[in-house]
């Protein structure tokens, strides 16, 4: 388990590539958040993939790349934080 206890964004992660590196991480035991505006192929990579995946949808809503890029990774820390303080909050 070279990846546990850490954590990996994969974008595009709804298939192809990005389908086989988020099994990857995940099977290595790495919390994998997996982003894709196919939410459909997103969720269900989530739920079939064996290990901790979560589904973030990526939005085209957003006026140019970058910007949609930056709301991804503060949507992807912000369900990070809120892991690390459940888990806290566990023990």
């Amino acid at each position: 388990m070279r990846f546990l206890d850490k954590t990996v964004i994969v974008t595009g992660a709804a298939s192809g590539i990005g389908a086989a590196a988020t099994a990857l991480f995940a099977g290595e035991g790495a919390t994998v958040f997996a982003s894709d505006i196919d939410v459909a192929g997103g969720e269900k990579l989530a739920r079939e993939t064996p290990g901790d995946v979560r589904f973030v949808e990526r939005s085209e809503e957003h006026t140019s790349e970058l910007q949609s890029r930056r709301n991804l990774v503060c949507r992807l820390l912000l369900e990070k934080k809120k892991t690390i303080y459940r888990r806290q909050n566990e023990v």
